[in-house]
């Protein structure tokens, strides 16, 4: 079970309206599912909102009423989805994504978004970092579970 508040339901129908508004005011987009990358020397995946033609791509945000004022004012993508962003350009190495603020009674904010280098470099390291780690965890498990593979396994009921 998992639990699902008011916001995250309002935010699956706003993004369905926002791809919506967006088809008839921009573009017409394609549903995709997870997209993966191991060109780059590790593996590495990206779930977009939606497709647009063979060079773009969709990022879809449902805002409160406060968020999306802020953002329609400051005309910017909020710094806490730039890497989500540019992970997605990474990983799918297209062109460029158009960022999506809704919040429905209020205007829909979208800005297109292209590559930064600075944050594929970041992204990288940061993989292979984390694959390494994993790689690490992973051995140390492997070498542990041994230890303990030797002992009688019981069932919690056993043991009362």
């Amino acid at each position: 079970p998992q639990y699902i508040s008011d916001d995250m339901l309002r935010g699956q129908k706003d993004e369905i309206c926002a791809l919506e508004l967006y088809n008839r005011e921009y573009a017409e987009t394609t549903d995709c599912g997870f997209v993966t990358n191991e060109s780059l020397g590790f593996k590495i995946g990206y779930s977009p909102d939606a497709l647009v033609g063979d060079d773009g791509l969709v990022e879809c945000k449902s805002r409160c009423q406060k968020y999306q004022m802020q953002t329609i004012a400051s005309g910017e993508v909020p710094t806490e989805y730039m890497l989500q962003l540019q992970t997605g350009l990474l990983v799918t190495q297209r062109k460029w994504i158009d960022f999506i603020s809704y919040c429905a009674g209020m205007p829909m904010f979208v800005k297109r978004v292209e590559p930064i280098a600075e944050y594929f470099v970041a992204i990288e390291q940061a993989a292979i970092e984390f694959e390494e780690k994993v790689t690490e965890v992973v051995a140390e498990y492997t070498a542990n579970a041994g230890i303990y593979h030797k002992t009688e396994r019981r069932d919690e009921f056993d043991i009362l």
